[in-house]
């Protein structure tokens, strides 16, 4: 016998071995509700495969069933698995539902728990031991797992139904946070996308429909080429030629990725005078991507750094006039702007834009170069407000791993 690393310091007593198939729990398969059986109108609450496993606590859609013939309902501590998955790791997950007669559909596999197991602590045991459920799983392009294996699931837990339920409580209580977290994140997320579409001029319009502080007046009618030159990226290099040297480069994916160049992730190559350097202030464009949606996609450089590159993935614009940075560095990923560029998109299985076509835009900027700023500080610190909460969810993730790994063996 064993007991964990960490502990709640009122529980003393070792932890026991057993397999799954030696506890008191019944093992059901829910029933096929199809996308025709659920609506709004229905009766039952339902828990679709598909939905149930978006978080790590139980989940009801507000979708229900409009039937109940055939139908598996849940009990209160319930362990519900997914039976089926495109991948192994899709395998080995868990949730605990603490609501009665709720319409349980196909491909879930419920563990209905009668004594000596508290469900949350056996969910979060199932997510602690990945490795072992992966020993279980069968399949080659779609993985599955069955009652029959899960009754050979090995598992050590705490005789004291107390300190169970304490542990799947503490559990709980981390990713009630994640959650409150993740929403808050996303509401963000929605927010600032309503915010490039209302702040910027829409075509048909001579203003945005939000105007920040009291700013007026209709905004410029411009040519994309008339208010700055491009370049091209790197040329004449192959695979032996990146990863050492004193110079650097802007990777596409860096480009792709941020609105604004990331310059910590910046890729060495060596100094080429041949090539084009790179300035504050310049916008690089990604000129192919797998899908329309995704071409052109921009970031602005802001870094000051001698003999820096561009891809040869991408090119370049150079601003011939004062441009506030930040301004088109969400301007040009506005959904104004990307209603106009990915029509331009050409190819089959993969989809180029030319940057002549590119510069022949003509585009809407307000004159007034204050305003441009008020734009451009405004989303600079919804992204701020954005990152610091995303390396809050990342750090709360991390520490769940880590206890998970520390309070289950």
């Amino acid at each position: 016998m064993k007991s964990p690393k960490i502990r709640f310091k009122e529980f003393q007593n070792e932890w026991n071995s057993r397999i799954l198939g030696d506890f008191n729990i019944e093992m059901l398969k829910g029933s096929g509700i199809s996308k025709n059986d659920l609506n709004n109108n229905g009766k039952n609450p339902c828990i679709h495969y598909g939905e149930l496993f978006t978080y790590y606590k139980e989940f009801i859609t507000e979708i229900k069933s409009k039937t109940n013939n055939g139908s598996v309902f849940s009990k209160i501590n319930d362990v519900l698995m997914p039976t089926s998955d495109v991948t192994p790791n899709g395998l080995a997950k868990a949730s605990c539902i603490k609501f009665d007669n709720v319409a349980l559909s196909g491909d879930i596999l419920i563990l209905r728990c009668k004594d000596k197991i508290d469900g949350v602590f056996l969910a979060y045991i199932i997510r602690s031991n990945k490795k072992k459920i992966l020993e279980l799983v069968s399949g080659t392009t779609v993985y599955h797992i069955y009652a029959k294996d899960m009754k050979n699931f090995n598992l050590y837990y705490p005789n004291d139904i107390k300190e169970q339920e304490k542990i799947g409580e503490f559990f709980r209580k981390i990713d009630g946070i994640l959650d409150l977290e993740n929403s808050r994140f996303k509401k963000l997320e929605n927010f600032k996308k309503t915010m490039l579409d209302k702040l910027f001029v829409k075509d048909g319009a001579d203003e945005p429909q939000i105007r920040l502080g009291s700013f007026k007046g209709e905004w410029n009618s411009r040519i994309l080429g008339d208010i700055g030159e491009t370049y091209c990226g790197l040329s004449g290099k192959n695979k032996d030629d990146f990863g050492h040297g004193n110079a650097k480069f802007v990777p596409y994916i860096n480009i792709f990725q941020n609105s604004i160049v990331n310059l910590a992730k910046l890729e060495k190559i060596e100094i080429d005078k041949r090539q084009n350097s790179v300035k504050n202030g310049d916008i690089f464009f990604t000129t192919s991507s797998e899908t329309p949606q995704e071409v052109a996609m921009s970031s602005v450089y802001l870094g000051n750094e001698e003999n820096i590159y561009l891809n040869s993935f991408c090119f370049g614009f150079r601003p011939k006039e004062f441009l506030n940075s930040y301004f088109l560095a969400y301007f040009f990923r506005s959904h104004y702007f990307r209603d106009k560029v990915i029509p331009l998109a050409q190819g089959i299985s993969r989809y180029n834009i030319s940057k002549n076509k590119m510069m022949e835009l003509k585009i809407r900027i307000p004159n007034d170069i204050k305003e441009q700023e008020a734009i451009g500080e405004f989303f600079r610190k919804i992204d701020g407000i954005l990152e610091f909460s995303q390396k809050k969810i990342t750090k709360l993730e991390n520490i769940k791993k880590y206890l998970l790994n520390k309070m289950f063996m």
